[in-house]
């Protein structure tokens, strides 16, 4: 049985294929998702 994703910007085909590299995000932080920059815009 497979889990649905807890993320709400899950993209299949993309976030279930292969764990992103780990990137800096700015002021001392680091992520792993294939769409951070486009979620920090959104936010901004």
């Amino acid at each position: 049985m497979r889990l649905p994703p807890r993320c709400k910007y899950y993209v299949e085909g993309v976030c279930d294929r292969e764990v992103p590299p780990l990137e800096e995000a700015g002021e001392g932080r680091r992520v792993r998702c294939v769409r951070w920059r486009e979620i920090r815009e959104v936010r901004a």
